[in-house]
């Protein structure tokens, strides 16, 4: 996913195809970040016998400064599943391993 940051608000696009087989770039991902606590929406694919293709849900994530990761759970409609999550609806989204130069600051979140 690539991640892109005005101010605090942040914007997520997936590439075409992944877990979800997009035919095409996709923003899935927005929200604001406030201190390291990033509120927005996630739109998701997903299976399950009353289950839309895609929804979106509302999400919570913590951003870890040192993994330099946004982690939080995205609460599914009962007798949904996505292959975009990881078990019990965990989302984590970690920046590509950048090595800082020593005595630098600390990464801020993604592109923020």
């Amino acid at each position: 996913m690539e991640l892109r940051t005005d101010a605090d608000h942040l914007v997520g696009t997936a590439p075409a195809g992944g877990p979800c087989n997009l035919s095409g770039a996709e923003q899935v991902l927005t929200g604001d970040f406030q201190d390291n606590v990033f509120v927005g929406k996630v739109t998701v694919c997903q299976t399950g016998e009353a289950c839309e293709l895609s929804e979106t849900y509302p999400v919570l994530l913590v951003y870890n400064i040192e993994d330099r990761a946004l982690a939080g759970q995205v609460k599914l409609e009962v007798g949904c599943e996505s292959a975009a999550l990881g078990p019990h609806g965990l989302l984590v989204l970690r920046a590509e391993t950048q090595e800082a130069p020593q005595g630098a600051p600390p990464t801020p979140p993604p592109a923020a």
